[in-house]
């Protein structure tokens, strides 16, 4: 019994007979049959760390969407391993999202997980199980802030005008909170990304897994 390649293979022995006997002539025949049936144990493999590009098919909102929704995409490119095609180009790709955060006024900023679950080849879905991307939306502070600071400084200047040094204080404190407001009505900010977005996500485990 022999392991070439971690594959059981018992080998027949039979007498030499000479330098050219048939235990030489069967080693060829041998050697094409080992070569045969480890090119049919499986097709090609993708290993931890392979990038793959998927292309969404419809759009990702966390202003409509919720944490669990499911999302599809195919796959934008054939992913080949040694010049063979492991993931086809169009294959459909199944995700879910996860710890989906709706952008909150003044202070919450929104956020996104995608996670890929499965792939669908040749009409057989099969575990593909990926890195997840995560999405911000956009910061508040500085938005906010010229929000709040430019109302704070219209109400100062059109105090000062109206009544003086004491007119400027309270026009400044007047501006800064319809500046607030301001910031409170537009101030949200969705991660948005859009339908037929191209997204790379790097391979956590073998694919296809392992073969026990």
């Amino acid at each position: 019994m022999r392991n070439i390649f971690g594959k059981q293979f018992e080998f027949l022995q039979v007498p030499s007979v000479g330098p050219f006997g048939p235990q030489r002539l069967l080693v060829p025949f041998f050697l094409s049959m080992t070569v045969c049936q480890l090119a049919t144990a499986g097709g090609p493999s993708l290993f931890p760390g392979d990038k793959i590009a998927v292309r969404l098919s419809e759009a990702v909102n966390t202003g409509r969407n919720r944490t669990g929704d499911r999302f599809t995409a195919v796959v934008d490119h054939n992913v080949e391993f040694n010049g063979l095609v492991a993931l086809p180009k169009g294959s459909v790709v199944q995700g879910v999202l996860k710890n989906v955060v709706s952008s909150g006024r003044l202070r919450r900023r929104s956020e996104v997980t995608l996670e890929i679950e499965t792939v669908e080849i040749a009409g057989k879905r099969q575990v593909l199980e990926v890195e997840p991307q995560t999405r911000f939306g956009a910061d508040h502070k500085g938005h906010d802030g010229k929000y709040i600071g430019g109302g704070a400084l219209f109400g100062m200047v059109v105090g000062a005008l109206a009544g003086g040094g004491k007119g400027a204080a309270v026009g400044t404190a007047t501006g800064a909170a319809v500046g607030a407001g301001g910031a409170a009505v537009t101030g949200k900010a969705e991660v948005y990304i859009p339908s037929e977005t191209v997204m790379i996500f790097r391979l956590r485990t073998q694919f296809p897994a392992e073969l026990p």
